[in-house]
């Protein structure tokens, strides 16, 4: 050309600059605890869930029997240091498309 920049003859393909490396994304914070009460947390929990199921403005946000079950299961693995999770345990504190979980409790069951 006529600017002095070369080109790639004619039916060659054309010539990428590598792409610039991907910066990492920051870990999100956590919190790690090397103690924990775990039959005090259940109970609390279960306390909480008994509370919520009993007042008619939030107990659809209360444990179903079966997620109660699930939740036990869950901190019976905590105790025994278990770090496996199941999907159903994880949707006790997520929930789902269908039901909320503990993260979406009121605050005044925060504790």
């Amino acid at each position: 050309t006529s600017s002095g920049a070369s080109r790639p003859p004619t039916g060659a393909p054309p010539t990428l600059a590598p792409a610039p490396p991907v910066a990492k994304a920051a870990a999100a914070p956590s919190v790690v605890f090397d103690k924990c009460k775990h039959d005090a947390v259940l109970a609390k929990l279960l306390e909480l869930n008994s509370q919520l199921a009993v007042d008619p403005a939030s107990n659809d946000l209360s444990l179903s029997e079966e997620e109660v079950l699930t939740l036990k299961s869950l901190v019976e693995a905590l105790k025994s240091g278990s770090t496996s999770r199941t999907a159903a345990q994880l949707r006790v504190f997520f929930g789902d498309e269908s039901r909320g979980g503990l993260l979406r409790w009121p605050a005044h069951c925060l504790f």
